[in-house]
């Protein structure tokens, strides 16, 4: 996300939304069943839910690319 204000009163209300943000981050993993084979490309879905908080809004990638060398290797 990005953010370009037109005037300096902009900043604040800019950096709220930003701190809100972040305090409202998850992370989730899992472990899939099978195992991926080298550069397989896999899709991502998440849905959240909750009782009586109406609309919830999830932002994450649409997939990843599996069974790759791990980052520590590169």
């Amino acid at each position: 996300m990005a953010f370009f204000p037109a005037r300096l009163e902009e900043v604040a209300a800019i950096c709220d939304r930003v701190a809100h943000d972040i305090r409202n981050q998850y992370t989730n993993a899992y472990q899939p069943s099978i195992k991926a084979k080298r550069r397989e490309y896999r899709s991502i879905r998440v849905v959240a839910a909750a009782p009586h908080r109406g609309r919830l809004v999830v932002r994450t990638r649409t997939g990843y690319i599996a069974g790759g060398v791990p980052s520590a290797e590169r």
